[in-house]
């Protein structure tokens, strides 16, 4: 049973890596119920651990994060994305639990590092074969299969001690894990990941100084191959034609694969104290070469680019976002604007129309909309992770020690990282990072007896975690299906139905609004988009639904400026403050005397 539990475990594991859906919540629900079904299945066969206190203490505080996450959805701002960010927490709850249930962190490292390693070489064999991913010729910055560039950073970062961990019994396969993951850093563009990387190489190496060779061998080939790629037009700049980016991805692949070669075949010789100082100097000589190489264009910052914004423009935006969530938190310091609201926190103190959905920095976004409270509990669970990740190292001894020190790497590194970030959105990432803190909570301690009291509370816990997945999953379904019946009494029925299963749910009221609308009944519709402004009166899209309906369905201009007036003041980079757009014209009637 164990055997199949491990193989269930993995196989979540390369879902969410591989298929995660990016930061959305598309395929979060599936993912979810999944992890949840295999939890209660370990939790019901296998016997539980014994969790020390700082194992107690991190569930105890994560789970005090994640239900106060629910909580804030009766005063969220934004109450179907707090409900939301319930089901995300829920989730890497699931991982958790599933890594405490099954523990053995040699099993695990082993596993892990070779599904990362698929990972970074899948995202290569993109910019190799263009067809891979469909929108590879958009962006040129190595983001799939995760989604996001910064993310796959992360995760090339987590990877690196994994492989490091395993030179102790294959030197070669250590050496080419650590080669693609740096090739893949480079060609991720991301400044934080390359500096979290040598934060989570220079952990590894304080506790285990042989691997030095490891990364003498495999550094220099990997940055020449990666400036080969940099090179190459078809590999490295964004809307490349397709003749050029077949063209490129074969030099560059063949590049790789040359690299490989060398990196393995080296490896397996016996490398004298000599030759890894001659690698230190020539590594050190094309670091210092490759940026004074990018100085001498015109800006290293400029160089590492991404959808035609540089990186000096993405860091102007993050200062702009942090100062943004600073200022939501003033507004509610003690419990937040609600869970997952930063984007409609963020319209009345924002200064320009860049959107975006978090402050890229997780504490602050915590802090924005949770307040001091979520704050304390998000930190006090971290604090606590760390200390477990200590403490169970020290505790162990042998290869159960050196792979336990490879896992816990991930946990600071995930942390660091999460400052600069939006790490806690992204599936791909988090799921793995919490398995891994679970597997670290389960690991060396003296098994217990299966309990059926135990087991009872476990699947009730799983059964309401299961129904919070799937009630806004069926919402969203129903939605879909209304607007494909859009005419007809089946759009109505179906937008009802999504607005049971979601009470939350803005889209559920601008279907059925949009279904009465369509079947002659203005004044239901009217009805609807009303209740939509008062399910969240501090969201501007709210009120310009209502005002464009007002002013657009029934040509009504005099209270369409109301409604209109009322989202420019929520959000004056919104749509109502376009010029000539149809606040200026509801205010020109307004202004004409006709409202009276």
């Amino acid at each position: 049973m164990r055997q199949l539990l491990y193989g269930a475990a993995g196989g979540l594991l390369v879902w969410a890596t591989f298929f995660g859906g990016a930061s959305g919540d598309g395929r979060l629900f599936w993912i979810g119920a999944a992890a949840l079904a295999v939890v209660a299945v370990a939790g019901v066969a296998l016997p539980r651990p014994v969790v020390g206190s700082w194992g107690v203490a991190f569930l105890a505080l994560l789970g005090g994060f994640v239900l106060w996450n629910g909580l804030s959805i009766a005063w969220s701002v934004e109450g179907d994305r707090s409900w939301s960010y319930l089901n995300r927490g829920l989730v890497y709850l699931a991982f958790v639990l599933l890594g405490a249930l099954l523990g053995r962190p040699r099993a695990v490292a082993g596993g892990l590092a070779l599904l990362l390693g698929a990972v970074l070489l899948w995202a290569l064999a993109g910019k190799v074969v263009p067809g891979l991913f469909p929108d590879g010729a958009r962006l040129s910055r190595l983001r799939n299969p995760v989604g996001y560039w910064n993310a796959l950073a992360l995760l090339a970062d987590i990877s690196l001690p994994l492989f490091l961990w395993l030179a102790a019994r294959r030197r070669d396969l250590a050496a080419l894990g650590v080669y693609l993951a740096l090739v893949a850093l480079l060609l991720t563009y991301s400044r934080a990941g390359l500096a979290v990387g040598v934060v989570a190489v220079t952990l590894w190496v304080w506790f285990d100084r042989r691997s030095l060779s490891v990364l003498a061998v495999a550094v220099p080939a990997a940055l020449v191959v990666g400036a080969v790629g940099l090179a190459l037009p078809g590999v490295a700049k964004d809307l490349q034609p397709h003749s050029v980016r077949v063209s490129d991805g074969a030099w560059f692949g063949l590049a790789l694969v040359v690299g490989a070669i060398a990196v393995a075949l080296v490896a397996r010789r016996d490398v004298g104290r000599t030759a890894l100082r001659v690698l230190a100097v020539v590594s050190a000589a094309l670091i210092l070469g490759g940026v004074g190489a990018l100085a001498a264009q015109g800006s290293f910052l400029g160089q590492f680019r991404g959808s035609g914004v540089t990186h000096t423009a993405s860091s102007e935006n993050r200062l702009s976002w942090w100062g943004e969530a600073w200022r939501v938190f003033e507004r509610a310091p003690a419990g937040g604007k609600g869970a997952g609201s930063f984007e409609v926190a963020r319209t009345p103190v924002r200064h320009s129309a860049t959107v975006t959905t978090e402050p890229h920095n997780v504490a602050l976004q915590f802090l924005a909309e949770t307040g001091v409270f979520g704050l304390l509990l998000g930190a006090a669970a971290a604090l606590a992770a760390l200390v477990l990740v200590w403490r169970v190292v020290r505790r162990l001894e042998g290869p159960e020690r050196a792979a336990a020190a490879a896992l816990g790497v991930a946990v600071p590194v995930y942390l660091l990282h999460a400052l600069v970030d939006i790490d806690w959105d992204f599936v791909a990432v988090s799921a793995p990072v919490f398995f891994v803190v679970g597997v670290l909570i389960g690991t060396g301690e003296p098994r217990g007896r299966r309990s059926l009291l135990g087991a009872g509370v476990l699947v009730v816990g799983v059964l309401a975690a299961g129904y919070s997945l799937l009630a806004p999953w069926l919402a969203d379904r129903r939605v879909s299906d209304a607007y494909g019946a859009l005419g007809t009494p089946a759009a109505v029925a179906d937008a009802r139905s999504a607005h049971s299963w979601n009470p939350l749910s803005l889209e559920a009221y601008r279907a059925w609004a949009l279904a009465e609308d369509a079947l002659g009944n203005p004044a239901d519709a009217l009805r609807l988009y009303r209740r939509e402004v008062a399910l969240q009166p501090e969201n501007a899209t709210t009120w310009f639904d209502l005002g464009q309906f007002e002013l657009e369905g029934l040509r009504d201009l005099c209270h369409a400026y109301d409604a209109l007036n009322q989202a420019y003041t929520l959000d004056p980079w919104g749509p109502a403050g376009l010029p000539g757009g149809l606040l200026d014209q509801a205010r020109a009637v307004r202004n004409s005397g006709r409202c009276r």
